[in-house]
């Protein structure tokens, strides 16, 4: 191969490389709270082990429809993140506290009442955000966990 080929070709080889270095999709890129923001419909699996908790159900039920807000949380737990509400028209819960954050590639939801609650950790997965809810509480009892998605949807009263 003549020398003057060689060093088009590597040279081409070369600006390919940076270019697609340049335009690859950076780990967590696409994690901001900005691309993030909007409504939620959550579907949950079946708890895992199953349990009849009785009155106590109450604080593991998160709202059906969810809506993650930029703004910054500013009292308690919610300052650990974003502010996580019920979507427009959704029944408020017994939480009083509720937010959510971006955490090494993953986004956390978080429900307390200041002593038991839900997590929910999800990835994106299209218009989708999948992954694992888990129950905790202030006392000894085992925690439960169940499958998430949540579906992204249109933020207005249902």
């Amino acid at each position: 191969m003549p020398r003057s080929v060689f060093v088009l070709l590597a040279s081409a080889w070369s600006l390919i490389s940076i270019f697609a270095a340049q335009t690859e999709a950076k780990p967590g890129a696409a994690l901001s709270a900005k691309n993030l923001q909007g409504c939620y419909e959550i579907t949950l699996g079946e708890w895992q082990p199953v349990r009849n908790w009785g009155d106590d159900q109450v604080f593991i039920t998160t709202p059906k429809r969810i809506q993650l807000l930029t703004d910054r949380g500013e009292q308690g737990f919610e300052s650990e993140g974003y502010l996580l509400r019920p979507a427009p028209g959704e029944s408020r819960t017994v939480y009083r506290s509720s937010f959510w954050k971006i955490d090494k590639g993953d986004v956390l939801l978080v429900w307390t009442t200041g002593y038991s609650g839900v997590t929910m950790k999800v990835r994106p997965s299209g218009e989708e955000l999948r992954g694992t809810a888990r129950t905790f509480w202030d006392f000894p009892r085992s925690p439960q966990t169940a499958a998430v998605t949540a579906h992204r949807i249109e933020c207005k009263r249902q």
